[in-house]
């Protein structure tokens, strides 16, 4: 950790030891409204800390991340292959390491029984856990090619980062270059002036100013040369090429059946009624006006991301039950999105799915609902009892 703080960013953790950081916003959050406790850090992707924290542990567990491991999902109806992918834009801008990388993404990629692949958010590993609560005889998949992955990655993902990342790079650099140009131009043209006055009074025998007429000279010499060299920088930024994605480990996801659901949490899933779910929390979403869009597939944390005229955004998870129990379980990976995203998430709960379905919208839920952790996998249980106590009138 130490090496890579001090090699890639010049930081020495003997200074940063004593500091006071965590990972959870919403822990980062809570922790600012207590004044007494002193100031915490909160440590992000994009962070130094937290990029070399993520660098070590690739660096340290790629081999034993590469061999795989068996995952259970709670959520899933289908096992599946999920590979760990890392796709990058490099550009010609010098670096002190090996290549520049001007954007960078993580993404898990899904392989299913017939081979064929998809992409989406990394976040779902975090409701992937070890089968460590039950026992099941498993037909081990068949062993994959990882240049497949990598032929699918590269022409799926990287491409389209490709693209997205010129647009991008070549509008910041037209940015970047019009006010290079007008700083520099000033800062020189005010110069150039001076010393046009400087030159002046030398020509009419006033030779005290000759030291510093030299001084504006050089300076002159420099701005321009700094100008050019910034200029040729962003030539070189505009510049940008694929690599080849890595895989960067591996494993076989199995999901749980509804009998060791129903063992686990004393409920079964029913897709359904997630579907009729689904199909109420949008069209509710339609008819006040609002334009959902609906990102399940995503594993972003929610199901529906809505817009309404003004641009104000709602991030919606959306919870069917069949009958009128409405008590409902949220995977760790919603229930995070749930806290970070604050008074812009919503729960939605629709009971009695498969005969008169019935809304019940509950804005912020994180703050003001009660969750139960379960421990058989990180899953909290929402009873239909606390929620009905905080329905608003």
């Amino acid at each position: 950790m130490s090496d890579a703080l001090r090699k890639d960013y010049n930081i020495f953790a003997d200074n940063i030891r004593r500091l006071q950081f965590c990972f959870d916003k919403q822990v980062f959050l809570d922790y600012q409204a207590i004044s007494d406790l002193g100031p915490v850090h909160y440590i992000n992707p994009g962070n130094p800390l937290f990029d070399s924290v993520t660098k070590v542990v690739c660096q340290t567990c790629h081999e034993d991340m590469l061999k795989g491991t068996i995952l259970v999902s709670l959520d899933d109806k289908e096992d599946y292959l999920a590979f760990f992918v890392k796709s990058q834009i490099a550009d010609d801008r010098p670096s002190k390491q090996t290549e520049s990388i001007t954007d960078k993404q993580l993404l898990l990629v899904q392989q299913n029984k017939n081979g064929d692949f998809q992409k989406t958010s990394p976040a779902k590993f975090i409701d992937l856990h070890p089968p460590t609560e039950f026992a099941r005889l498993l037909e081990p998949p068949a062993v994959v090619n990882q240049d497949e992955v990598i032929k699918w990655s590269f022409n799926e993902i990287t491409l389209q980062q490709l693209e997205d990342t010129r647009v991008r790079v070549n509008n910041d650099a037209i940015k970047r270059r019009e006010y290079l140009e007008t700083a520099f131009t000033h800062v020189i043209v005010d110069l150039q002036s001076n010393t046009a006055e400087l030159q002046g009074k030398v020509l009419l025998g006033d030779q005290s100013v000759q030291e510093k007429l030299f001084k504006n000279q050089m300076r002159l010499d420099d701005l321009r040369q700094r100008k050019q060299t910034r200029l040729t920088e962003l030539e070189q930024m505009s510049e940008v090429a694929p690599k080849l994605p890595e895989v960067m480990g591996c494993a076989y996801v199995v999901p749980l059946n509804q009998v060791e659901y129903r063992g686990h949490y004393g409920m079964s899933r029913d897709d359904e009624a997630e579907a009729i779910a689904m199909r109420t929390a949008m069209d509710f979403e339609s008819a006040n006006g609002w334009t959902p869009e609906d990102v399940s597939a995503n594993n972003e944390g929610y199901d529906i991301r809505s817009i309404n005229a003004e641009q104000i955004k709602r991030y919606i998870e959306v919870k069917g039950r069949s009958g009128s129990d409405g008590s409902v379980m949220v995977s760790e990976n919603e229930m995070n999105r749930l806290a970070q995203l604050g008074d812009s998430a919503w729960l939605y709960i629709v009971i009695n799915c498969k005969s008169q379905p019935a809304l019940h919208r509950f804005q912020n839920p994180a703050k003001t609902l009660n969750f139960e952790q379960k421990s058989k996998g990180v899953q909290f249980f929402l009873s239909m009892a606390e929620w009905q106590r905080k329905l608003q009138p």
